[in-house]
Order: structure tokens, then sequence, then C-alpha cells
């Protein structure tokens, strides 16, 4: 999911659903950032016009660089981040996605390949870190690394400071990339390791075995929540674990076998938790 189509989620809700999808309250003022309450973590999303309580929903919009909203460098194409599992099973409820298992995980990385020992979502080895401080055309919709390594990846920054944060969505690959220098899964699904943390299915789990693959419906309850019965819940998160690693944590996490957080609860927010959706 990338900040801009986070937005378009968000202008679509209820003032009510809204009020639970961002931590900075709607009726905040024009300008206000809403993951984070200012600009951090690279997370630009801000209120472009504020709501008026019950009868008016927020304009939500992109601005990264604090100057006119929905410009090109405003972040569009940035990984969202700060996303709950309640956020992200809403954002995949209304959008007729749903979640992927932490099998279904490992299949997008691995494809129909034997497997490799110690091998990354991109089928070999190789890794080799990248931050978002070094990238070219910073936020911008062609954000790109100012030079190509096989194993590419977000990841390793070992810091908790708001001054970094995910990359663009596909950052690594070119017209000319392969498969390792690009970061991609054997079907061609970028950042399946690194960037944000994919939040998976836990199969060693009651709660996750009990998923039964329900598409979302496109309707969600009035304050915003998912609503399909055999999802993990949404006020828990049991059943719901992490998969991949991210920008922070270290290189064994982003493993396509790791399953060091497989079945770790976490219901909150948090700056290196993103999301991705299935059918």
């Amino acid at each position: 999911i990338s900040q801009l189509q986070y937005v378009e989620f968000l202008n679509s809700l209820t003032f009510a659903q809204q009020q639970s999808r961002v931590t900075s309250d709607p009726t905040s003022a024009s300008g206000t950032y809403v993951a984070f309450g200012s600009y951090a973590y690279r997370n630009g999303i801000v209120i472009e016009t504020p709501g008026n309580n019950a009868a008016i929903p927020a304009i939500f919009a992109c601005d990264a660089t604090a100057n006119v909203v929905n410009n090109n460098n405003d972040g569009q194409s940035v990984a969202m981040n700060n996303l709950s599992w309640a956020d992200l099973a809403a954002y995949l409820d209304w959008s007729a996605l749903r979640p992927m298992t932490e099998l279904e995980f490992e299949k997008i990385c691995r494809g129909i390949t034997p497997r490799v020992s110690g091998e990354y979502p991109w089928g070999d080895t190789n890794i080799n870190p990248y931050y978002s401080t070094t990238v070219i055309n910073p936020l911008q919709p062609n954000e790109m690394a100012n030079t190509v390594l096989n194993g590419r990846c977000a990841h390793a920054l070992g810091t908790s400071s708001g001054a970094y944060g995910p990359l663009k969505v596909g950052v690594f690959a070119t017209a000319s990339s392969g498969r390792s220098s690009a970061g991609a899964s054997y079907y061609g699904a970028m950042e399946m390791g690194g960037n944000v943390v994919e939040r998976t299915v836990c199969v060693a789990n009651a709660s996750g075995t009990a998923f039964n693959g329900t598409l979302g419906d496109g309707t969600l309850t009035s304050i915003g929540d998912a609503n399909q019965a055999t999802w993990p819940s949404v006020t828990t998160a049991t059943g719901i674990g992490q998969r991949g690693g991210d920008y922070v944590n270290v290189a064994t996490n982003v493993r396509t076998s790791d399953r060091t957080y497989a079945s770790t609860t976490n219901a909150a927010r948090n700056y290196t938790y993103g999301g991705r959706g299935v059918r």
C-alpha cells in the first residue's frame, strides 16, 4: 500500500470511520500530519481540509514537503507505514482484497523454485542494505537507489530515528534490473523483504487457522473497521504475525523462511508496519 493509496481510502470514508483510521483527529487544522502529528518516518499524509465532527469528513492529501499538497515530491509512492492491523484490515476489506497467510508469503517469494538455504525473497543469498537518506529523486515517483547491486534491500538501519523511513514501492526496479537487483519475488512482487513489515495470517494460531480466505466486500462498520467474520480480530490482532523484516531490523529477519516474529501479536501502530493485500 502506498501513501497515495491510503489517502484515497481515507477520502472515501465517513467522518466517524476516518477517526479510527488516523492518529490525528480529522478536525485538526489544515496541514496536520495524521500519522505521527508531525512529518516523521517519511509519512507525509496531511489534513488538507478539516472535517466538521460527524457532519463533514476531512479531506486528506500528501504533503511530505510541507508546501503545496500533492506536488510531485510529496511522497505519494512511498510505502505506507504506521498501520495497525485494524487499519490494514479496514483497507483490505474496503478494497475487496484480503490478508495473505504466511504460507502464501513464502509461495509468493519462492514460487516453484527449490528452496535455497538462507535465501531472501529475491531467490538468492545476496543482501545489501540501503537507506532513505541516500536515494536519488527523494519522495518523487522516480525515487531510486544511487547504485545497482544484487540483493538491494531496505533493512538493518538499526535506529528508530524519525529522520529515516520506508522507500518508494518498487524503488530498486529499473528497466534493466534483474530479479535480485530489483529485490523482486519469483512472481515480481516488490519488497516482500525489508522496507515495511508484512502482516500475515499465522498458521500456528487457532485464530489464524480459522481464516478461510474470504475477500473483503467493500463495506466497513460505522466506525471504520473490517467486518469479515473469519479474519483475525481487529481489536486484538490475535492470529496476525509479521514476516519479511523491515528497514530497521537485521538481515536474518528478511529471509524467506524466517519466522522470528511470525506469531508475534501486536495490535498497535508502528512506524515499520505496512500492508499488502492479495486475492
